[in-house]
């Protein structure tokens, strides 16, 4: 979660690691991956080879970032030759979104979420008011998120 201020730093979600999926290739696997990280507005970054063994290469490490706050990175192989994965580093050159003046008052172009303890309180009001039985009693694990999400 981010809170955003004007004047102060954002705090931002970024997911890295080896997850064993080859974002080089149509897969099932790829697919899956995608669509769970897309529920929380994030995409994957590293389309290039990150491991190579025996001939083949494969980008099964990635960092995945919120799309909406990542309107502008670079992300590029490190060389390390320490092991058959190579590091990647990513450079966040427009983290905060971009403003525009509007009658002499700084408006987001983007929306964000200011993350206070009052609005978390307001929140966390809002979810006991809903009825989570379904959510709950439903066996199927991909019916059960698709419920929680929907409420959500």
């Amino acid at each position: 979660m981010a809170l955003l201020s004007l004047n102060k730093p954002a705090t931002e979600i970024l997911i890295s690691g080896d997850f064993n999926v080859d974002y080089l290739l149509s897969c099932n696997h790829k697919q899956k991956l995608s669509l769970l990280l897309g529920a929380y507005n994030m995409t994957h970054t590293v389309d290039f080879p990150t491991r190579s063994q025996n001939g083949h290469s494969s980008a099964i490490d990635n960092i995945f970032v919120v799309k909406s706050r990542m309107q502008s990175y670079e992300i590029f192989p490190l060389l390390n030759a320490l092991s058959d994965h190579e590091a990647q580093c990513i450079i966040l050159n427009k983290f905060f979104p971009e403003t525009e003046v509007m009658n002499g008052k700084h408006k987001n172009k983007c929306k964000v979420r200011l993350i206070v303890s009052e609005t978390v309180s307001y929140f966390q009001e809002q979810l006991l008011q809903e009825s989570w039985e379904n959510v709950f009693y439903t066996k199927d694990v991909n019916s059960s998120f698709n419920k929680f999400l929907n409420i959500f």
